[in-house]
């Protein structure tokens, strides 16, 4: 699961606490302990796979169904973003095509993560539409074309 290290580290917490709870369930001498521990281990699954579920489909998702969302986004701002993402001061510190997934150094606030959903950039958090981050990772992953 070697993508989990780029997404928020509390998701490997949940996943920690249901390994460490549920060895403690079974071992407890009250009578109702493994039926206790039985529910605790299915409360502590469901809690820790769900918030880890969405990334998952994420990867599975084809590149293509992806960037279809922003199929919308036409005119001369989507055209001047292109540009930019194509020509401009750019800096990717880490692009990986197969999770969709890049790292981008920002100008004022540190890196940027991006991926075919969205970017924590100020232009995509303002606009929510598709920044240079975001085109220049979708043609990493040949689904948009800068030209």
């Amino acid at each position: 699961m070697k993508y989990l290290r780029f997404f928020q580290i509390w998701k490997l917490a949940i996943f920690a606490l249901f390994i460490v709870c549920v060895p403690g369930c079974l071992f407890t001498p009250n009578p109702y302990g493994f039926i206790n521990a039985i529910i605790s281990a299915i409360i502590c699954l469901i809690i820790a796979i769900s918030p880890i579920l969405s990334d998952i489909l994420y990867i599975k998702t084809p590149a293509e169904k992806l960037w279809k969302r922003w199929a919308f986004v036409e005119g001369e701002k989507a055209q001047a973003r292109k540009e930019r993402a194509a020509y401009g001061e750019l800096t990717p510190t880490y692009i990986d095509t197969e999770l969709k997934y890049g790292l981008f150094a920002g100008a004022t606030d540190g890196k940027y993560r991006t991926t075919l959903r969205r970017c924590s950039c100020p232009d995509f958090k303002k606009r929510k539409v598709p920044c240079k981050h975001m085109y220049y990772l979708a043609a990493k992953c040949g689904v948009e074309s800068l030209k």
